[in-house]
């Protein structure tokens, strides 16, 4: 693959290094990106309540 160089000398396609390619198995292989808590409750659960707590932000 030929890399295009532009005008003032700056590539345009940058190579991809090992770190990349670690960080990019971690990221999408490796990794559970979810928020995750655990909480003591001492009463009942609603459980309407408790998904409208919960719902996802763009639902």
């Amino acid at each position: 693959m030929e890399t295009r160089i532009l005008e003032d000398g700056i590539p345009t396609i940058q190579p991809v290094t090992g770190l990349d390619r670690i960080n990019y198995l971690y990221k999408y292989g490796h990794s559970n990106i979810q928020i995750q808590a655990v909480i003591a409750i001492d009463q009942h659960l609603d459980a309407d309540v408790l998904k409208k707590a919960v719902r996802h932000p763009c639902r």
